[in-house]
């Protein structure tokens, strides 16, 4: 289990205590990561809704009726039904739905989801970010459909619990949010994923850890291929055939053998071998990790099959 240390969560405020500390924690978050706080609703009448849009207020009806976009009270309360005169729509909803109207993506709403849970102008260097791109993983869902939920319906100090984390999106998207955290999963890879995204680090360290881990494995790998390069040898030719034989000795998995090319194995056996003599290990596991996949001989859409062909 992948967790964080956490404290009771306040006593309960009354409402507008709530809804003061709900806007400064989506004014601190948007400040910090440069992501636009929740769209405001932008409340106004079906005849405004026609005009500013461009359609008639028969076809805001026809959108309200088919579930694609909700009726709110003038103060901003999802309702079923409205009063005469009193009905609103959200400008922002509406325009929402007809953009992805546009893109050919009006399925979305047919799931009942919320407009704005699409996500599909986010670009590929924000739902990766910072952490996040730290190491792949199948299915993850992208960080910005977690602050969605936590802007909305969490605040600050709250304890949140991810039973099935995964690579830890949700624990790091709270931890931003000054939110204690609570990750699970039955992977013990995954729990070292969330750990690394989620740990305190003296930046220059790690910095320098890594950087000096990749010169050690470089120089390794120079001489392995024996490359002129004008410096002396790391180390002497017996010596480099003995610590190429107990790195091997090492290796158990027919697997690696034959999903890497001996120069990369002996690559990441050495690499492996210097985790130890650093502080930051899980962090350089982890590195380690995402630089083998990039390595393999063995496509990727293969991997479930590479058993059964090897003993083939």
């Amino acid at each position: 289990m992948g967790a964080m240390k956490c404290k009771p969560q306040a006593p309960e405020k009354n409402t507008r205590t709530r809804k003061r500390v709900a806007r400064e924690t989506r004014a601190l978050y948007s400040a910090r990561t440069r992501v636009p706080s929740p769209t405001p609703l932008e409340l106004v009448t079906l005849e405004e809704a026609a005009r500013v849009v461009g359609k008639t207020p028969h076809n805001i009806r026809d959108y309200i009726q088919r579930g694609r976009i909700a009726k709110y009270s003038p103060e901003g309360q999802r309702i079923v039904r409205a009063h005469n005169g009193e009905l609103r729509v959200s400008l922002s909803e509406l325009r929402a739905f007809l953009s992805l109207v546009a893109q050919g993506n009006e399925r979305h709403h047919h799931a009942g989801l919320h407009p704005e849970l699409g996500f599909y102008n986010v670009p590929e260097r924000e739902r990766t970010k910072h952490v996040h791109r730290l190491h792949p993983y199948l299915g993850k869902f992208i960080p910005q459909l977690v602050e969605w939920f936590l802007t909305r319906y969490f605040e600050e100090d709250a304890v949140i619990l991810d039973p099935f984390m995964g690579s830890g999106t949700t624990l790091v998207q709270g931890n931003e949010l000054k939110m204690h955290t609570i990750g699970i999963d039955v992977s013990e890879f995954n729990c070292r994923i969330a750990r690394v995204k989620t740990a305190k680090y003296d930046v220059e360290k790690a910095r320098r850890e890594i950087l000096d881990a990749e010169r050690r494995v470089t120089q390794f790998s120079k001489q392995l291929t024996r490359a002129p390069d004008g410096q002396p040898p790391l180390f002497p030719e017996e010596k480099m055939e003995r610590l190429k034989e107990s790195l091997l000795a090492e290796c158990n998995s027919e697997y690696l053998r034959t999903w890497f090319a001996p120069r990369a194995l002996y690559e990441m056996l050495y690499y492996r071998r210097l985790i130890s003599q650093y502080e930051y290990q899980d962090l350089l596991r982890i590195v380690l990790s995402r630089a083998v996949r990039s390595s393999r001989l063995v496509p990727h859409y293969d991997l479930d099959h590479a058993a059964c062909r090897s003993e083939n």
